[in-house]
């Protein structure tokens, strides 16, 4: 398998994982209720937002790579990915407990792709990549600081 390939199919999985993570936090904003229901919905507001942008990137970060294509079809997503669907609750403490582990996968996803991007020189792809993980990285310290005491 080409080096180039090898990215590619990287950033496909860290595709699918965000889209999981996305659609996971998107899920919860809007069923969101309980105490404290405002700083908590537009807390997972403003995730769900830039984890859309975190998508559109890994997406464009295909092409950067060269190739025409993003595996991207809803199947192909939800068969990549080990995050694990959303259950509903109505505590924000289960809510911030599920969205963790969520996180914890995407993050290691992108980091698979910043260390394959790295070693093959493309950095345009590593930089992108590691804003993404930032970004996780923020969100997951926003969930732990909102945990009730």
């Amino acid at each position: 398998m080409s080096c180039k390939k090898r990215l590619t199919d990287t950033l496909s999985l860290a595709l699918s994982d965000s889209f999981a993570c996305f659609a996971k936090v998107k899920y919860y904003y809007w069923n969101c209720k309980g105490n404290p229901f405002y700083a908590m919905h537009m807390m997972l507001k403003k995730h769900s937002d830039e984890l859309l942008e975190i998508v559109d990137k890994i997406a464009k970060s295909v092409f950067i790579n060269g190739y025409t294509y993003v595996q991207g079809a809803l199947t192909d997503m939800v068969n990549s990915t080990s995050i694990k669907d959303a259950e509903y609750s109505d505590d924000m403490n289960t809510v911030i407990e599920a969205l963790l582990p969520s996180y914890d996968v995407l993050v290691l996803s992108l980091q698979a792709v910043q260390l394959l991007s790295k070693n093959q020189g493309d950095y345009a792809v590593n930089h992108v990549i590691s804003e993404c993980i930032v970004t996780c990285k923020e969100h997951m310290g926003h969930l732990r600081s909102s945990r009730a005491l």
